[in-house]
């Protein structure tokens, strides 16, 4: 599904204010512990919500993103995260 304009606008934005903080913290992040990948980046105006998974030298990779819409996290965006998180660990450590 292709993105619009402004749909793609609002993920820049998400994450440069994310990169300006100082600190990853709730409400612009939240973790997810028990998994591979990080957490997320969280837009709660737009609901926009990015996975990321940090690299050993503390680089943030985005794993995938999706729109909420209501609830909790959808299972399948979680296992597709963990999935790339787990992709990504592994050709980082080959390195």
């Amino acid at each position: 599904e292709k993105l619009s304009n402004a749909e793609s606008g609002e993920i820049i934005r998400l994450i440069m204010t994310a990169r300006i903080l100082t600190a990853p913290e709730l409400p612009i992040f939240e973790k997810y512990p028990g998994y591979t990948f990080w957490g997320v980046i969280r837009d709660l105006n737009t609901g926009w919500r990015i996975f990321i998974h940090q690299l050993p030298n503390g680089t943030f990779v985005m794993l995938s993103f999706y729109k909420k819409q209501k609830g909790k996290a959808p299972k399948h965006e979680i296992e597709k995260a963990e999935a790339r998180a787990k992709e990504v660990a592994k050709l980082h450590r080959y390195r």
